[in-house]
């Protein structure tokens, strides 16, 4: 069904409504239409005032349920168009379409309603009958769709089921990657532990190769020196001893 769009402003410019309120709403928009059609072929055997009255009530209801039903579903439809898959989106739009002839249309049903509460002609009546007969034919087509839109499309149902997968998915990924930090964290604390002790370790035995070092040089070095020197006095001292014999003998030759 191909229907032109048309717009209803001064209903979708109604704001603040709730979300997921229309699948509630739209439950008595369809209802209580069938109960209209039942009273009003009952009215037309038994006739009773009383029945007419009551008709009416419900005739007014239903106005109301839908108007609201269109307004609900306005603002649940903008909440899951971006979650929809293409024949998704094209379904609700069809459904939209379909609920704004179905307001409008129930103007023109309140129109004929009027028309029998001032004349009791038949043809009128029949003529109300038929129409109302067609609206409701076309509610349930509606009420078909909309259950199509929700258990085929998924329409705010999938979009609640997403987004509960996906914050399963990332909470199991978050805890995932909060262990590999603290295993990662673990790690380069043990690192640092091993490297602190490695050094404290190593250091001494530094220290005491050092130390056996020097110990062993120290005393080889003071032990050449000795020798070194113990060879160069004597040598020296027995020079100075030549020298100072020479010189006494050429003063005493000298003086003789």
């Amino acid at each position: 069904m191909n229907l032109p769009e048309i717009s209803l402003p001064f209903l979708e410019g109604i704001s603040g409504v709730s979300p997921l309120l229309h699948p509630v709403v739209v439950h008595f928009a369809i209802v209580l239409p069938v109960f209209v059609l039942i009273f009003e072929l009952v009215n037309v055997v038994f006739k009773r005032r009383s029945l007419g009255i009551f008709s009416f009530v419900l005739f007014i209801l239903t106005g109301a349920f839908i108007a609201t039903a269109y307004i609900t579903g306005t603002t649940d439809g903008k909440e899951a168009w971006e979650f929809l898959t293409p024949e998704g989106q094209e379904a609700l739009k069809a459904h939209k379409i379909l609920g704004s002839y179905l307001t409008v249309g129930f103007g023109l049903l309140l129109f004929f309603k009027l028309a029998t509460l001032i004349s009791s002609h038949l043809v009128v009546r029949m003529v109300y009958l038929i129409f109302l007969v067609a609206f409701l034919a076309l509610l349930l087509k509606q009420g078909k769709d909309g259950g199509s839109l929700v258990f085929t499309h998924g329409a705010n149902v999938e979009q609640v089921k997403i987004l509960d997968d996906k914050l399963f998915k990332l909470e199991y990924e978050f805890e995932d990657l909060q262990e590999r930090c603290n295993k990662l964290n673990q790690t380069e604390i043990d690192d640092t532990n091993t490297t602190d002790e490695t050094q404290t370790q190593e250091a001494p035995i530094s220290l005491n190769t050092i130390d056996e070092n020097l110990t062993k040089v120290a005393p080889a070095n003071l032990n050449t020196t000795d020798e070194n020197l113990t060879l160069e006095l004597p040598a020296e001292v027995n020079k100075i001893e030549e020298n100072l014999t020479q010189e006494v003998q050429a003063d005493i030759n000298i003086t003789l």
